[in-house]
């Protein structure tokens, strides 16, 4: 039974969205303002979080970036605003998905079931490899040591580094979009104007050509993505 932790300060529609959960099936905690939110994702086990954007105390987008800061929750926002600003903010910050009230409770059902899913499917792919020290050529992931060494000699990279050069490991001679990375490896809504994909491969072909200047290994394809050519290292 999943676990849903609504954090909305209307407690007519908290009350209303458990008591509609609730028969779904889910298991469901509330909270009427963002400390209190920060508070139960921090102290517990959820599988998906609703969020309010205007709350008492902290406001949805501070709760939001608080929460990313160690979690990767599926995150739906609520907000009674309808600027497409807004949506993009909360969106860029980490959120999965938005809803702008009113809406119908099938939809946001339909959505919750979505997000969880996914994010069930995903744990589940990235649970497989999380103990299997990992081998392409040249390269080898430690994920208990969350480590990748290029002929024994570790590589120095950020979480997202990591993440996407073991994604890519993982998937070697397959070709990626910018839109599929940033969907797998950061786990958010792209947007076309965001260059964070082509950033971070920048910054991971610097710190491979560094350790060994013949490891050409992140290829562009061109008019269509990027790939690890596993095959020809």
């Amino acid at each position: 039974m999943a676990n849903i932790l609504i954090v909305d300060d209307d407690r007519e529609l908290s009350q209303l969205l458990a008591q509609c959960l609730k028969k779904e099936g889910y298991h469901i905690q509330l909270a009427a303002d963002g400390e209190t939110g920060i508070e139960l994702a921090e102290q517990e086990m959820f599988q998906l979080i609703i969020l309010d954007v205007m709350l008492p105390k902290l406001n949805g987008f501070d709760v939001l970036q608080r929460i990313r800061q160690s979690s990767v929750v599926p995150i739906l926002m609520l907000t009674a605003k309808e600027h497409e600003a807004d949506k993009v903010f909360g969106l860029r910050l980490g959120a999965d998905d938005y809803l702008t009230k009113p809406f119908s409770i099938q939809e946001l059902i339909a959505r919750i079931e979505s997000q969880i899913r996914r994010s069930t499917r995903f744990n589940a792919a990235d649970a497989a490899f999380e103990n299997n020290v990992l081998s392409v050529g040249a390269f080898k992931v430690e994920p208990i040591l969350h480590l990748i060494k290029i002929n024994g000699t570790p590589l120095d990279l950020t979480d997202f580094e990591y993440r996407l050069l073991h994604f890519f490991m993982k998937h070697q001679n397959q070709v990626f979009t910018k839109q599929q990375l940033y969907q797998q490896v950061w786990q958010e809504v792209y947007l076309d104007s965001d260059n964070t994909v082509m950033a971070c491969i920048s910054r991971l072909r610097q710190k491979i050509r560094q350790l060994d200047p013949q490891q050409q290994v992140i290829e562009t394809v061109w008019g269509v993505g990027y790939r690890f050519k596993g095959k020809e290292i």
